[in-house]
């Protein structure tokens, strides 16, 4: 696998999350659906 920058031209939607209840249920959803892969961002605020 690479590792490439996310072009925001791309015609995939955004959906911004925050926290784990949010976040582990959506997750679960994106990737029952997707068709060939899931892009995950994550930063964790301390």
């Amino acid at each position: 696998m690479s590792a490439r920058a996310a072009d925001p031209r791309d015609p995939h939607r955004i959906r911004l999350l925050h926290g784990g209840q949010e976040f582990f249920p959506a997750l679960v959803v994106a990737m029952d659906r997707a068709r060939s892969e899931v892009r995950l961002e994550t930063y964790i605020f301390d």
